[in-house]
């Protein structure tokens, strides 16, 4: 394929570029080009169904699908590091009776790392997971291998601490990882169940269903926890914490948990469509107690259709297809109960519904994936613990791919900060007590250690204390301005000097090439996407320009007011009693 037919996109505030293929009939690109993948290197979910969730580990973590020599040495390598550290499972018996599953395994993770230092780049080097290029054989081998023996303890290791804090929860003692096992599914649930039977082996069916629910949710692209792991791993930390910290993005509250808790309220079959009406008309509903009826109160949080609509998929997200077939399965050997009957009837009624089916709200992964758990006789608390065990594998290959980044460093996004630029702070706070006058709003003014702000139509904080603003803030105020003009003028320069607001886009020969955002090869309808961008982005810094303006000319007065006051104010007054500078310090 030629260059020509590829789209380089270059992000300056991480300094990434990559390089995406264009279709030439159709002068489009792929839509998973930037949602990220839903596949395990480029192999579908339904075609990796029949294999194990090792196989897909392998697949994630060294980009190829594995012969089965190369199978067998990868699940051993894994599978002969399910044991953990006696302490660490002491340290686990420390949380109280009722610490939720999640963050048990959040804390525990992130301690691994203090029993293996020579696995931590900050005691062992921070070039020991690094592959520069240049580097010779030696290093390059030696850094395999670290990575290889993290990548193993940490993918045996994660099942055997989740199991841990499932038996905490239920106030059993922890069983060991089963014996001479090479499934990753069932050493997973003979961990859980296994009560006092010498030789306890799971359900076969059982152990085939979450195999398929684990490799569905081994990998889905960029999303909040593999963000948060090449983060973090771009500081150089040790994989186990840069795990935890990626781990706690699965613990939010929009997820699976959250569909249980919504089906709770729902309660039966007959209340859907109210639940839905109550839903579109946002509302925040609650159910009565004693009727069982649904009810809603005015000016609460509205309630969400929990389990629907989607930030990247438009329509239903391919994997939901094998989730809920997954669920049909388990209804088959376990029964529906009143959660299946559910669960079946609100998603028929609200993919018949013309309004969610206006706002692109179809079943996500998150709805199944809860019915599939519930089912297994999971309480909702466990359902993080449950993704987190497959997603390990996807966020290690993450980790690793982002070492190998040519461009590998740390990430710094920019941010526009717009609190109060200048906040003289008052020292001494027990000063505040002797404010001479009797006006509440003078008084007022000093509140908090902080003085007042100026007014709110300038749409900024700045904060004055009683004897102004230093000449030195002053020029650093006005250097600020100067600096927001320059910035102006740069990006004038880089969109080929089309003023601002316009929709004629610069052209690709000229300052668009420059500005290193978008670049094609040819011109296309993307310039004036990006040309628009830019123009708004232009317009947004115009803005903060006039308000730092207003600023400066609201203190200016401010100043002038407060000289000319203080020329008749004795030298005891702390406070000005100015009706104007009241005025300006009004909220």
């Amino acid at each position: 394929m030629s260059e020509e037919h590829f789209l380089t996109v270059h992000d300056p505030k991480t300094n990434t570029t990559i390089k995406v293929p264009i279709n030439a009939t159709f002068n489009t690109i792929p839509s998973s080009a930037f949602a990220g993948p839903q596949d395990c290197s480029n192999h579908s979910p339904s075609s990796l169904m029949n294999r194990q969730p090792l196989c897909a580990s392998t697949i994630l973590v060294n980009g190829h699908l594995p012969s089965k020599a190369e199978n067998d040495n990868w699940t051993q390598a894994i599978m002969s590091h399910t044991y953990v550290h006696t302490e660490l499972e002491k340290q686990m018996t420390t949380f109280r009776y009722d610490a939720h599953p999640m963050g048990m395994l959040i804390a525990t993770i992130a301690s691994l790392s203090t029993f293996h230092p020579d696995a931590n780049p900050a005691l062992q080097g921070d070039g020991m997971y690094m592959k520069p290029k240049g580097a010779d054989a030696k290093q390059i081998a030696k850094a395999t291998a670290n990575r290889n023996r993290a990548i193993y303890r940490i993918l045996g290791k994660v099942p055997t601490m989740a199991s841990y804090a499932y038996r905490n929860r239920i106030g059993r003692t922890y069983n060991a990882p089963m014996p001479n096992c090479n499934n990753y599914a069932e050493n997973f649930l003979y961990m859980i169940d296994k009560l006092n039977e010498p030789e306890y082996i799971p359900d076969a069916r059982i152990v085939k269903i979450l195999d398929k629910m684990f490799i569905l949710l081994a990998e889905h692209g960029s999303n909040c926890s593999t963000i948060t792991m090449r983060h973090l791993a771009s500081s150089g930390v040790d994989p186990y914490t840069a795990l935890s910290g990626s781990y706690g993005a699965l613990f939010g509250e929009r997820k699976a948990a959250a569909v249980m808790g919504m089906l709770h309220l729902i309660g039966t079959p007959s209340n859907v469509p109210q639940f839905l009406q109550l839903v579109k008309e946002k509302k925040c509903i609650h159910k009565n107690s004693s009727t069982g009826t649904l009810e809603f109160t005015e000016g609460g949080k509205p309630t969400r259709l929990q389990g629907f609509g989607h930030r990247i998929y438009k329509s239903m997200d391919p994997r939901v297809k094998i989730a809920k077939s997954l669920a049909l399965e388990l209804f088959e050997l376990i029964g529906k109960g009143e959660m299946g009957d559910l669960a079946l009837a609100l998603e028929e009624a609200a993919l018949a519904d013309s309004w969610f089916q206006s706002r692109h709200l179809f079943t996500n992964i998150d709805f199944w994936t809860a019915i599939v758990f519930h089912t297994l006789g999971f309480p909702a608390d466990m359902f993080p613990v449950l993704t987190a065990i497959p997603r390990t594998a996807g966020l290690v290959a993450h980790w690793q791919e982002s070492l190998d980044d040519p461009e590998y460093k740390i990430y710094r996004p920019r941010q526009i900060f717009n609190g109060a630029f200048v906040r003289d702070y008052v020292g001494d706070r027990a000063g505040l007590d002797e404010v001479v006058g009797d006006d509440e709003a003078a008084a007022a003014s000093v509140s908090d250690g902080y003085a007042k702000s100026l007014p709110a139509e300038a749409n900024k904080r700045l904060s004055l204390n009683s004897g102004g603003i230093e000449e030195a803030k002053l020029a650093e105020f006005k250097n600020m301005i100067e600096r927001t003009k320059h910035s102006i003028q740069e990006l004038s320069a880089l969109t080929g000097g089309s003023p601002t607001g316009s929709n004629k886009p610069p052209s690709p020969k000229s300052g668009y090439t420059k500005i290193g955002a978008w670049v094609m090869g040819k011109s296309s309808s993307n310039d004036l996407y990006a040309s628009e961008k830019l123009a708004k982005t232009q317009k947004e810094l115009q803005d903060l320009l006039q308000q730092q303006q207003e600023l400066l000319e609201l203190y200016m007065v401010h100043r002038s007011q407060q000289q000319q006051q203080s020329q008749n104010a004795s030298p005891e007054k702390v406070v000005s009693k100015s009706p104007s500078l009241n005025k300006l310090n009004a909220p």
